[in-house]
């Protein structure tokens, strides 16, 4: 089985950086404020991600344009040759039929002008209850033609991430990770995947924006995250700590180098998530020297915030809940 390879200690730390394209598809996100960017605005985040240093680029079927965006401005930046993709099938396609998954594949690698998909993922995990029914043999089938380099699916539970990765040709799965959703090392799921040399790409880093709202001006169908939201900036304020810097750096220093997929709106955001990225590195660099760094972000901050009990439920960590 093919084993994705980590980072090296003397890499730059933008390669844990993964440019998630949702936003590129189709207006997304609670915070999400300038709606679906332009292609040329779209060209201008691709084209600065990859000069930071970023390769690998998630986006799926049911991203409305996205793959489609992608192409157009990989071919127009002349990179389709350098960068990796990960994609997802349509959650409605018949993954039974091995011509549609062909043919829906063929037609990725088409939208995105690349020779092959780096990873490809199951959009739910329902779907795992069908690997030995077939579905397995049928994705394996594209393996061997050479028309993805890696399998994965995309979870939202730890069940489902135990599940997936109990699944031998199953090599990277996708699942939330923030400081509200710590579901992932509870249960321990990223240790797991490290013994079996799997990789864990993180989503949600933000919680689609909702940590970056100011409670106090949360619209109503959204209320439910009001006191979370205070316990989090009265921590925030105690610790003399910057709410979005605090969030990005937990997910960096408690994953174990696993990859962020990150999301943005426009260029001066792919910027401000890459200098987070550079500080987060530095800071877990202090930590180790031995003077140690009073401006990071200490080891004991993080017990802390493990520690402290929120009003933490499903319907504030599960996105599709949030109309309800």
């Amino acid at each position: 089985m093919n084993t994705l390879q980590s980072a090296r200690e003397d890499e730059t730390p933008i390669v844990r950086l993964v440019l998630g394209t949702a936003q590129l598809g189709f207006p997304y996100g609670v915070a999400n404020q300038k709606g679906q960017p332009s292609t040329e605005d779209a060209c201008g985040i691709i084209q600065a991600a990859f000069g930071a240093g970023i390769r690998i680029f998630d986006t799926a079927q049911a991203y409305g344009e996205s793959e489609a965006v992608l192409g157009r401005c990989f071919r127009s930046l002349g990179i389709e040759s350098q960068v990796k993709v990960i994609s997802k099938l349509h959650p409605d396609l018949n993954c039974h039929d091995p011509s549609c998954l062909f043919k829906s594949v063929l037609a990725s690698i088409s939208r995105l002008g690349v020779d092959s998909l780096y990873g490809l993922m199951l959009h739910r995990a329902s779907l795992l209850s069908e690997w030995n029914k077939g579905l397995g043999q049928g994705l394996a089938e594209l393996k061997k033609r050479h028309l993805l380099t890696f399998l994965g699916v995309s979870v939202y539970t730890p069940k489902e991430a135990l599940d997936a990765l109990a699944i031998n040709e199953i090599d990277l799965i996708q699942a939330p990770f923030n400081i509200f959703d710590r579901r992932l090392i509870f249960a321990g799921v990223l240790d797991l995947a490290h013994q079996l040399r799997k990789q864990v790409f993180l989503r949600s880093i933000f919680l689609q924006g909702l940590i970056l709202l100011p409670f106090e001006k949360l619209p109503k169908h959204l209320s439910f995250a009001r006191e979370p939201l205070a316990r989090l900036d009265a921590f925030c304020r105690e610790h003399g700590l910057d709410r979005k810097e605090f969030a990005f750096d937990y997910a960096w220093q408690r994953t174990k180098d696993a990859p962020l997929v990150m999301g943005v709106e426009s260029k001066e955001q792919i910027m401000e998530n890459i200098h987070l990225a550079e500080v987060a590195a530095q800071n877990r660099l202090a930590r180790n020297a031995p003077e140690g760094n009073r401006n990071c972000l200490e080891g004991a901050i993080i017990d802390a915030w493990d520690s402290l009990e929120l009003a933490i439920s499903q319907k504030l960590i599960n996105p599709s809940l949030w109309s309800q």
